[in-house]
């Protein structure tokens, strides 16, 4: 370790202030499990973060070597086994930022990237005015950057300002795997449409705001809707962290927010890494969490009565239920028509009414599964004489059409 950098260190103020801890949010019904974990950690900056000064640095007295020594012990543990992605530290031109014309769709809006003391902004202005309604940036690069050593991505960032759509902005991380494309020259060209992409989304709904956050997701990925990164060709082929050569981040806005309906917010992204001890885990990835939940099997509900929908999202439906106080039953539906704005999408429903229900043939092939909470039945004794002692509920004159 260079001894000038380490006084350095010492003697030199990071570029950010300190941050507060923030606590995890409680939840009625937890559905963590594996394969996403968001935390309100603060963030621990890498030392390359803080530019050394001019000149030669005054010799240490002995309690500045011994701290010194103690900082760079413990930044050399968080560095073992970590690759960082990208440190959002250069300017602004280093990283595109696209509002779907790259792609030929229409104009999501004006978003805007800003260079802040900590990290990068993104000042959004999302609608969706076509099919899909996304504004998204991030970076490729000419050759491939090698992830296999890693088990998780790890993203750290705050948001500033809150979506003016609750509930409807989210945000998503792409890796771009390379491998199909081959390193041919136009491979890293724009925003690096020749790559094929492996989508996180539904992750982080964008209405909170608070300090540094992070969200951690399994580095596995195929050709499923269920898996932590979803592969978006058609050909079948697994995300080979090995050939990563770019990535996205984005957000996006989901249909039940209305045709041209603009969520505007600001996010700061501060670090994107490859973290954990590897190897990355191939596929066939860890099945969803679905703790507490049970399946309604062979029913079918109408999506139109859902309070809520998460598209590209299915890995953590039952998560969101979970952690909405007003959510009884939610489904997937894994089938996608992009040119007309079907996405794999994610359902929450606070309730199903009789004409809201219907029944597939056993084993019917579109994959659309439904679940629901059993807590959530105690929604019955507003209509039915319910006997506490006895669990019970005598619903003879009460008219009702139950599913389940």
């Amino acid at each position: 370790i260079d001894p000038e950098l380490i006084v350095t260190r010492r003697a030199t103020p990071p570029i950010s202030k300190p941050r507060a801890a923030r606590a995890s949010p409680s939840r009625a019904r937890s559905a963590r499990a594996g394969a996403h974990r968001e935390t309100g950690e603060p963030r621990a900056f890498r030392g390359k973060h803080l530019k050394p000064r001019e000149g030669r640095a005054a010799p240490p007295s002995p309690p500045q070597m011994m701290l010194c020594i103690i900082a760079a012990a413990a930044l050399a543990a968080r560095g073992a086994g970590e690759i960082v992605i990208e440190d959002f530290a250069g300017p602004v031109d280093a990283f595109f930022l696209d509002d779907g014309t790259a792609a030929g769709l229409p104009s999501s809006g004006n978003s805007a990237l800003e260079k802040v003391d900590d990290g990068l902004r993104l000042n959004y202005d999302v609608a969706r005015n076509g099919p899909f309604g996304a504004a998204l940036m991030g970076k490729i690069w000419d050759g491939y950057r090698d992830l296999s050593n890693a088990s998780s991505i790890r993203l750290t960032y705050r948001v500033e300002a809150a979506s003016s759509l609750p509930g409807h902005a989210t945000l998503g991380v792409v890796l771009l795997d390379g491998r199909a494309c081959g390193l041919a020259p136009h491979c890293s060209a724009g925003i690096g449409l020749a790559l094929t992409d492996y989508l996180a989304s539904g992750n982080v709904v964008l209405d909170k705001l608070g300090g540094w956050r992070t969200l951690e997701i399994d580095l596995c990925g195929e050709a499923n809707p269920y898996a932590p990164f979803f592969g978006l060709d058609r050909e079948g082929r697994s995300l080979d962290p090995a050939t990563v050569q770019g990535w996205r981040l984005g957000i996006v806005v989901d249909s039940l927010a209305g045709m041209g309906n603009p969520a505007t917010g600001s996010i700061v992204f501060g670090e994107l890494a490859a973290v954990g001890a590897g190897p990355a885990k191939p596929p066939p990835c860890a099945p969803p969490p679905r703790a507490g939940a049970r399946e309604l099997v062979d029913v079918r509900v109408n999506k139109a009565s859902a309070m809520k929908v998460f598209e590209l999202g299915l890995r953590h439906c039952a998560e969101h239920c979970a952690n909405d106080g007003a959510c009884a039953y939610f489904s997937t539906d894994p089938r996608r028509n992009p040119p007309v704005g079907a996405y794999p999408s994610c359902y929450l429903f606070a309730e199903l009414h009789a004409d809201d229900v219907t029944f597939a043939a056993p084993g019917a092939p579109d994959g659309v599964r439904t679940w629901w909470y059993e807590d959530a039945r105690e929604a019955l004794c507003d209509a039915c004489a319910c006997d506490a002692a006895t669990r019970r509920a005598d619903c003879t004159r009460a008219d009702l059409a139950t599913a389940p």
